[in-house]
């Protein structure tokens, strides 16, 4: 694109959003998608790999808004009903924020074979390792299966976790076990205060230009 268009201030601004914010803007509707992308999220491996990024800080890219408030022309995120018009549309980091969206809120989201899925992630508080659930996963007192209701209810999550993991036998629940986890799940709790940079694209580009932003990403 044009030098004008890519060094100008009035053209781009940076913000940052929190998991939060994009997870919550996503889930009323005010942020979608521009009818140029379609809804689709990557392999769950891929979102697992996100989760254990952000739980270790490691950086994980920066996304690209454009502030477009008129309507149509886009595509919700996910498969439940929105409250909110759009004020922000997607243009680069779609298929993080519908990862970050699918797994914290447990909804449904499109695959690209235009089926419907939930995707769970689980987490083990005591090794802080992120796997997508397999059979045994789901059956080991060790993994917390779904990582969603951490999200909704930390203090909830830490205890029905300490209770399935003191109704092993074989397993000394310590004091100092009890603080890890602790420790372990409030750090899984507060990725929702992680910090993305945010590209926000100014309203009055054009859609032409917003696109073709968009091919050359």
């Amino acid at each position: 694109w044009s030098s004008d268009v890519c060094s100008s201030d009035l053209t781009f601004g940076h913000h940052p959003w929190t998991v939060q914010e994009l997870v919550g803007g996503v889930h009323t509707g005010a942020v979608r998608l521009p009818d140029i992308q379609r809804p689709f999220v990557w392999p769950n491996a891929k979102v697992r790999d996100l989760f254990d990024s952000m739980f270790r800080g490691y950086p994980v890219g920066e996304l690209m808004f454009w502030a477009n408030k008129k309507p149509g022309h886009d595509n919700v995120i996910g498969t439940d009903e929105k409250t909110q018009e759009a004020s922000m549309q997607v243009v680069d980091g779609q298929q993080r924020l519908t990862s970050l969206y699918a797994v914290m809120k447990g909804l449904e989201v499109w695959r690209e074979d235009y089926s419907r899925e939930r995707i769970s992630i689980a987490f083990n508080p005591l090794t802080e390792r992120f796997e997508v659930p397999t059979p045994i996963v789901k059956r080991s007192p060790e993994w917390i299966a779904d990582i969603e209701p951490v999200f909704a209810d930390p203090i909830r999550a830490r205890s029905e976790y300490l209770t399935r993991l003191r109704a092993v036998p074989e397993r000394d629940v310590d004091s100092d076990t009890e603080m890890d986890v602790e420790r372990a799940i409030n750090r899984l709790y507060q990725l929702q205060n992680y910090l993305f940079q945010v590209v926000q694209i100014k309203e009055d580009l054009g859609r032409e230009v917003v696109a073709d932003i968009f091919v050359r990403i």
